[in-house]
């Protein structure tokens, strides 16, 4: 965290959506940097990501219009069924 710019011992995580899934993995892991872990209308925990959570995350993080447009064609065509823990 210091690497970053925070100057803290312990963070507060607030996720929302799929990000309240990497939220709580990184809680999970690193339980001695989190001390409070706030989920907002999360996505949930998952036996593992869903291929449309995985295309779903690696647009969100390698955006482009190209990758944009097939997530939502999907999200549209698709109905999601998921398996929960």
């Amino acid at each position: 965290m210091k690497t970053i710019g925070i100057d803290q011992d312990k963070i507060c995580l607030i996720g929302h959506s799929l990000v309240g899934r990497v939220g709580a993995e990184i809680a999970i892991e690193n339980e001695q940097l989190v001390y409070r872990l706030e989920l907002i209308d999360s996505s949930g925990i998952l036996n593992g990501l869903t291929a449309l959570l995985e295309q779903y995350l690696h647009t969100a993080l390698y955006p482009s219009s190209d990758k944009v447009r097939n997530v939502h064609r999907t999200l549209i065509s698709k109905p999601l069924t998921f398996q929960y823990l």
